[in-house]
């Protein structure tokens, strides 16, 4: 079993995200697809998404449906500082993609070490 694996990103342009994705959310909306490469975090979903700049030692392919990934970024609205940075956890032998408040079920369909130096 793969062993979990986190990075850091801008907290307040993650959260946007969730902003953006809950106005185009239509209950039927596509997945979320999170490309982790390149030294970025793709986070790409129907009328939407971002890169946001992180380090990292795997590249990944995860997908989740939209309304997991809504719910994970809900938790965070009660947070009032959107300063500094976020810890993302990918847990592929649980199958989970998590912040430090919420955590949801996740399809990994690519993971693999960077060949990055």
């Amino acid at each position: 079993m793969m062993e979990p694996f986190q990075i850091s990103v801008d907290k307040a342009q993650f959260l946007e995200v969730g902003r953006v994705l809950k106005s185009a959310y239509r209950g039927s909306a596509a997945n979320v697809i999170l490309t982790l490469g390149g030294g970025k975090l793709q986070i790409a979903f129907y009328n939407g998404g971002c890169e946001l700049s992180c380090e990292h030692e795997f590249d990944a392919v995860v997908e989740m449906t939209a309304k997991k990934f809504r719910d994970v970024i809900a938790e965070h609205r009660k947070d009032k500082t959107t300063e500094g940075k976020i810890t993302l956890t990918f847990r592929p032998g649980l199958g989970e993609f998590a912040t430090p408040l919420a955590g949801a079920k996740a399809k990994f369909h690519k993971i693999q070490k960077s060949e990055r130096p």
